[in-house]
């Protein structure tokens, strides 16, 4: 088996067109990779983030005083994953 470093050699030494298409099948490679991986250990981090948990409260806040401050928006408005 390959190391590491010579993956990663073999990878730097390819075609701009196959390592495009590498790319695509990477997060198949590492599903770690993928956002609901990632979202997911930010989840479960317990450390204490006091600026964030302000910001967080202050817009809970605001909204519940003011909500029309907020724009409305539904699935249509985000960009597709596909």
């Amino acid at each position: 088996m390959s190391t590491a470093r010579e993956i990663e050699k073999a990878i730097r030494s390819l075609p701009t067109s196959e390592r495009n298409k590498l790319m695509k099948t990477i997060p198949d490679l590492f599903p770690e990779l993928s956002g609901d991986a990632e979202w997911a250990r930010i989840i479960r981090d317990e450390r204490p983030r006091p600026n964030l948990t302000q910001v967080i409260n202050e817009t809970e806040a605001e909204f519940r005083v003011n909500s029309e401050k907020f724009p409305q928006f539904s699935d249509r408005d985000l960009p597709s994953s596909a």
